[in-house]
This record gives structure tokens, sequence and C-alpha cells, in this order.
């Protein structure tokens, strides 16, 4: 007897070519989505390390103001008078700089040499420079006033309920704002409220 050859008309290989294609889809959509993923994480990393970039801002402002002394003249802790180059008066600013800075599309920095300054923990050939900046490569030995991080303090003005009175205790109370700005790293801007009595 003779074995009886069916002709099944290459249904193996077209059913082997679809079972490979089907995989090739399963192994492309794998790959885009562990890429997102990683994407993800670090972005979320990115985000954590910025927002310690201007806690650790604010904290240095903070501690400038728990380290002023006042002697008795109200008018050193007056924004319209003082030469502190990081204490400006709130009409100024909301004038010139309060939209950008609330704004969700401003993509610049809106602190800059003049309104605002750089924290002593960045500037270059200091003991404590900031290693995440180090590592990212935005520390400028040429122009530390381009630092990416900056910080000032708005208002400052006698705080609600406060005497006008020269003698102590004297309340103030104003924002202070921190701002991180890179173009490879992203945005982020940080502003509290605080009050001191002097």
């Amino acid at each position: 007897m003779e074995p009886i050859v069916r002709n099944e008309c290459g249904a193996v290989i077209l059913i082997t070519l679809m079972i490979l294609a089907l995989m090739t889809i399963i192994g492309i959509s794998a790959l885009t989505m562990s890429i997102s993923e990683s994407l993800s994480v670090r972005n979320a990393g990115l985000f954590k390390q910025n927002l310690h970039l201007v806690e650790s801002a604010v904290m240095e402002g903070l501690q400038r103001i728990a380290d002023m002394e006042f002697d008795g003249v109200i008018s050193d802790l007056d924004p319209h008078r003082t030469a502190q180059d990081w204490i400006i008066n709130d009409e100024e600013w909301e004038i010139t700089m309060e939209k950008k800075w609330s704004s969700a599309t401003s993509s610049g920095p809106v602190l800059n040499a003049s309104n605002s300054v750089v924290p002593e923990g960045i500037k270059n050939g200091t003991a404590t420079e900031n290693i995440i900046l180090s590592q990212r490569g935005e520390l400028n030995d040429d122009s530390p006033a381009g630092a990416p991080l900056r910080y000032t303090l708005i208002g400052w003005e006698a705080a609600d309920g406060c005497s006008l009175k020269t003698t102590t205790p004297v309340r103030r109370k104003g924002r202070l704002l921190a701002e991180y700005v890179s173009e490879n790293y992203g945005i982020l801007r940080l502003e509290i409220g605080l009050e001191r009595k002097f």
C-alpha cells in the first residue's frame, strides 16, 4: 500500500507566520511600555531632586530671616528702603512679575540677578557646592549669577494687626519665593508665606 500524501497548501507556514507576527507585536508593545515606565520613573526622580533644590533655597532664605537682627530702626525692615538685594516690595512685584510667576504657561525664569539671589550653597568655590547641580553640569564657573536656582523675599510689610510704632516688638510678613529653571531638567517654583516678630 502506498501512503496517501495530502496537499495542505502551506497551512502550517501560514499559521507559523501569523504566530510570529503576533509575537512581534506583543514584543514591540512590551518594549514601548517598558520605555514609558522608565521615562516615568526618571521624571519622578527629577521632580523629587528639583523639589529638594527649591526647598533648600527656601530654607536658606528662612535662615537669613531668622538671623536678621532688629535694632529698633523700623526702616531696616522696610522693602521700600532696605539695601538688601533679595527683598522686593509687594507693589513692584505685582506690577512687573506676579502674572508671569503664577502663569502655568510661563516657561522662562522669573527670578534673575536684579530681583533675587543665588543660594550660598551653590555658589562655586564654596565648600557647600551643590552636588545635584554639579552632576547635572549646571554650575557655571564663569557666571555664578546665571545659576538655575534663585530665591527672593516679596513684601516684608507690617503684619496684620501690627502696631506701626517704632518700638519693639515689630511683626513683619512676606512671601519667600524660590525657583529652579533648566532647559534640560524642567522648571519648579515654590512659594511660602511667613511672618516674624522682631
